[in-house]
């Protein structure tokens, strides 16, 4: 909407606007004054807290999905459609796949995983990214966490042992733990790519590292073609509760902190006499059997009049600048002195 708009009566003036909502308004009379508009309208408060809450239903929901995923893929008609995929993606088994595949699951496998996501936690940490740090820890542990807990929860069987191209591995299947850390370790990474011009290949690497690695934990026969899936739906969802605690404890931290420093500003210190009096309390320096010394109450400004000495008024002041009383007249003029 691009033009002007001339008012008049009481509410005279121009407005320009160019744009979506961009331009100034300039009011004269009862109205006067201005209105500068830049871009669209940003809202905050209400309408932030609503897109939160969808968030956080969504993402329970989707828990609730891959919870749903994992108990009928128990199913016997389940199973045997997702052994037959599964033996259709061995079926093209070679040597160089084979050693990629196992590469992927070396790579991600608990003991490295943990040590790349502490190594990755401490640089963050070490260069002052500490707000960094929290939140891909928050990510990774939150959705990889959740696949021992799914697991614990649903207990599906392994894949038959015959058809699998790796050593011993646990008894539950669903979901598939590589595939959780994979991906957790891509969001986090996202995350901190965003606002930089590396975000999109970021985001393309993970997900294409992330898709092979689903393929991998099938093509290696430890998992079933479900159980990746669901590590998929549960993922995202579990870092995204694990991002909301991380944010929470960050704005405690930061109220805490302002709150520090709004009780710093407006604290009065104490008054040296205060302090002089405590540590006559605490047995300081310059205390005599708990008793300042003239030293110490001079310095805190504390003065003792002497018992056969008494203080002297203002009217007695009055009265010694002008001289005796008797000098005085009833009218309160100075008499002349006398011959």
């Amino acid at each position: 909407m691009k033009g002007s708009v001339n008012l008049e009566g009481p509410a005279k003036g121009s407005v320009n606007l160019e744009g979506p909502a961009k331009g100034s308004v300039n009011l004269e009379g009862p109205a006067k004054g201005s209105v500068n508009l830049e871009g669209p309208a940003n809202l905050e408060g209400p309408v932030k807290g609503s897109v939160n809450a969808v968030r956080l239903l969504v993402s329970v929901l989707l828990l609730s999905l891959a919870s749903l995923l994992g108990f009928a893929a128990r199913t016997p008609g389940w199973t045997a459609r997702d052994a037959a995929l599964g033996q259709a993606i061995q079926s093209v088994r070679t040597p160089w796949l084979t050693v990629v595949a196992r590469a992927l699951d070396i790579g991600f496998n608990p003991v490295v995983g943990t040590v790349a996501v502490a190594g990755l936690v401490a640089a963050l940490v070490f260069t002052g990214r500490r707000r960094a740090a929290w939140r891909t820890t928050a990510v990774v542990l939150a959705g990889w966490g959740v696949s021992a807990i799914l697991k614990i929860a649903i207990g599906r069987p392994r894949p038959p042992v015959a058809h699998a191209l790796l050593g011993e591995l646990g008894d539950n299947s669903f979901p598939s733990g590589h595939v959780c850390l994979t991906l957790s370790m891509a969001i986090a990474v996202a995350l901190l790519a965003r606002r930089t011009r590396h975000f999109r290949a970021v985001v393309v690497g993970g997900g294409l590292v992330v898709v092979a690695q689903m393929l991998a934990r099938v093509y290696l026969g430890a998992h079933y073609p479900a159980d990746t899936v669901g590590s998929i739906i549960a993922t995202p969802a579990a870092a995204y509760l694990g991002l909301s605690l991380e944010r929470l404890r960050a704005l405690g931290v930061l109220e805490l902190r302002a709150t520090n420093r709004h009780r710093a500003r407006t604290a009065t210190p104490p008054a040296t006499s205060d302090v002089a009096v405590r540590r006559a309390e605490q047995g300081a320096d310059g205390f005599v059997g708990g008793q300042m010394t003239s030293a110490v109450k001079d310095r805190a400004g504390i003065r003792q009049q002497s018992p056969d000495r008494a203080p002297r008024t203002t009217l007695s002041r009055t009265k010694a600048s002008f001289g005796d009383e008797k000098r005085l007249s009833p009218s309160g003029s100075r008499k002349p002195p006398s011959d």
